[in-house]
């Protein structure tokens, strides 16, 4: 029979192992990072999965540094089986063998569309590279600039293929340099000549960013990738303008009043167009009332005493980035200090100067609490 000193050393050792659930690493604030693939063995391997399976418009595009033209074409963005039977269409995102950016389209598993563009990339430099087909045109931008452009109807049709970052399945086409800020999208972003970058989109079905040393998919999407073959990451980085999050407190609606004692439940909605919302703080003036880091964005304040209160919200992105919203007031009253309006119902009401504000000539609701003191 164990002592019992011993069987506590047990029971406590077991309650320790038990009480630690490793979670998801989280995403560092404010340290950029790329991805650095050596062109011989190195990619990202991200699964199949039906937000990243785009059978019309799309948006391929990132940040490249190529190290040196090779001669070989080399992969940014892969999302196809080329000549296996089954797997469907997909698309492809290279550099060619000639240095020039190329987007190709696949119909099938043998029958495809590119559009090339017409300028050799420059090596050991930071360039953003994008493909765009728009359901009449494909098109190929370098920094911004309209390079290539192809009319035709033939997009990508639906497929099974995982995506690989920096090579394509069964080839040889390694990248060899820098990547950063993938993102796909199932639109087409631009139109016309931009300013590169990663600005506000929409349709995001894929995002990589590769910031605080993780691939991944910062699109809420989790198409997560994993390293292979030697792939590592770079603190060298494009010079980018990151757009800030967007925030707004939805409940409670500015001006509402409640009673003391009561638990107040504050929701915020927050994005950020290029990457992931990392985090919402509820603030009560500059006072700290709570965090909240995954969406829906909420926070529960119980027990509100009297007073009246200016609560706000703080949105911050994967790069530390923080915005703000407008404030909303909040009345707290004391139960004892709450009135009713009393007419006699003879010759008393109130009286209000006509305003813009309440003449309605639409959709109207008109609600009120009331008392009748007699039934008539």
């Amino acid at each position: 029979m164990l002592r019992p000193h011993v069987l506590l050393l047990i029971v406590c050792c077991f309650l320790l192992c038990i009480s630690y659930r490793p979670g998801r690493t989280a995403i560092s604030q404010g340290t950029n990072h790329s991805l650095s693939l050596n062109g011989t063995s190195s990619y990202v391997s991200v699964p199949n999965s039906t937000s990243i399976n785009i059978s019309g418009p799309i948006t391929v595009e990132a940040w490249i540094k190529v190290n040196a033209i090779t001669g070989n074409y080399q992969n940014i963005v892969y999302r196809h089986t080329w000549q296996v039977p089954g797997t469907g269409g997909g698309y492809e995102f290279s550099i060619t063998n000639a240095g020039k950016v190329r987007l190709d389209l696949y119909q099938s598993h043998n029958q495809y569309t590119t559009v090339t563009g017409s300028t050799t990339i420059t090596t050991g430099t930071w360039r953003h590279v994008a493909g765009v087909f728009d359901g009449n045109q494909m098109r190929v931008y370098l920094n911004g600039v309209l390079d290539g452009s192809l009319s035709t109807t033939n997009g990508p049709a639906s497929g099974n293929s995982p995506l690989k970052i920096g090579w394509n399945t069964g080839g040889t086409n390694y990248f060899g340099g820098l990547i950063d800020n993938v993102r796909i999208s199932a639109a087409a972003l631009y139109s016309s000549n931009f300013t590169p970058g990663l600005g506000p989109g929409n349709q995001t079905r894929a995002l990589w960013k590769f910031n605080g040393q993780t691939t991944s998919d910062l699109s809420g999407n989790f198409n997560d990738g994993t390293f292979q073959g030697g792939a590592t990451y770079s603190t060298d980085v494009p010079s980018t303008n990151n757009a800030s999050p967007t925030v707004s407190l939805t409940h409670p609606q500015n001006n509402t009043s409640f009673t003391a004692g009561s638990t107040i439940v504050l929701d915020s909605a927050a994005t950020d167009g290029d990457g992931g919302v990392s985090k919402v703080d509820f603030y009560q003036g500059t006072t700290l009332l709570g965090t909240d880091t995954t969406a829906p964005y909420a926070f529960a304040w119980s027990n509100v005493p009297s007073g009246v209160y200016s609560i706000t919200a703080k949105a911050t992105d994967d790069t530390g980035t923080v915005t703000t919203s407008s404030a909303v007031t909040v009345n707290v009253l004391d139960s004892a200090a709450q009135h009713s309006l009393s007419l006699n119902g003879t010759n008393s009401y109130v009286s209000v100067p006509s305003s813009t504000s309440i003449d309605i000539g639409g959709p109207i609701t008109l609600e009120a609490w009331i008392k009748d003191r007699s039934n008539r």
